[in-house]
C-alpha cells in the first residue's frame, strides 16, 4: 500500500458475509429494472452486478482493488460483449468528480463509510457527508435512488449521512435500503 492513496488488498468473493450485491440484484429483479444507469461502489472480484444487471442497464462499477480489476479485465477478455454495459474504474469514491461520468438513475454505495482514512484528504476527502454530496451531484434529479447496504460493517456510520441528506428511506429490500432523490 503506498503512502497516500487507498487501496484494499485482494479482491472481494461472493460469499454469505456480504449478500449486498445478491440483494440487489434481487430487488432490480422485483422491480424489472432496465434502462437505468446505475453507479455502483465496490464491484467485487465477483462482478455480480454487471454480470447479472448489465445488458439491461449501463452500469460503472468502482473498486480500489487491483485484484478487483483484473478479475474485470479476465471477465471482459472472456466475454467482450459486457462492456457494452459494464465499465470498472479504479477510483477512490472519496475522489468522486460528477464531471468524469454524467448523470446516473441510481448510485449504489453498499460499503459507504467501510474503511475510513484520513490519507483520503490528500486526493479526495475522508468526510462521507461532502463525499455524499458530491455523489448526488451525479444523480439524474428527482425520482433518482440512492442505495445503501443495512448489513455494511460501516451502516452505523453511513446511516446518519444518508438521513442527513436525504431523509427517511423511501423502501427496504432484504439488507437494500433506498432513499428517492428530492432535487
Amino acid at each position: 500500500m503506498s503512502d497516500l492513496l487507498v487501496t484494499q488488498e485482494g479482491g472481494w468473493w461472493l460469499d454469505e458475509k456480504c449478500t449486498a450485491d445478491l440483494d440487489f440484484c434481487s430487488w432490480a429483479n422485483s422491480v424489472e429494472l432496465k434502462g437505468s444507469r446505475i453507479l455502483h461502489m465496490g464491484t467485487g472480484a465477483h462482478h455480480t452486478l454487471g454480470i447479472r444487471l448489465g445488458g439491461d442497464n449501463l452500469i460503472v462499477g468502482l473498486t480500489i482493488s487491483k485484484e478487483e480489476i483484473k478479475s474485470y479485465l479476465d471477465l471482459i477478455e472472456q466475454k467482450p460483449s459486457l462492456m457494452k454495459s459494464y465499465h470498472v474504474e479504479f477510483l477512490d469514491i472519496h475522489s468522486w468528480n460528477s464531471m468524469m461520468f454524467g448523470d446516473f438513475d441510481i448510485i449504489n454505495l453498499p460499503h459507504f463509510g467501510e474503511m475510513p482514512d484520513p490519507r483520503r484528504d490528500a486526493y479526495g476527502d475522508s468526510d462521507l457527508e461532502l463525499t455524499l454530496e458530491k455523489l448526488l451531484d451525479s444523480r439524474s434529479g428527482p425520482g433518482a435512488l440512492v442505495t445503501g447496504y443495512a448489513r455494511s460493517s460501516a451502516w452505523d456510520r453511513a446511516y446518519p449521512v444518508f438521513e442527513s441528506l436525504l431523509g427517511k428511506p423511501s423502501f427496504q429490500y432484504f439488507s437494500i435500503v433506498g432513499w428517492e432523490t428530492r432535487g
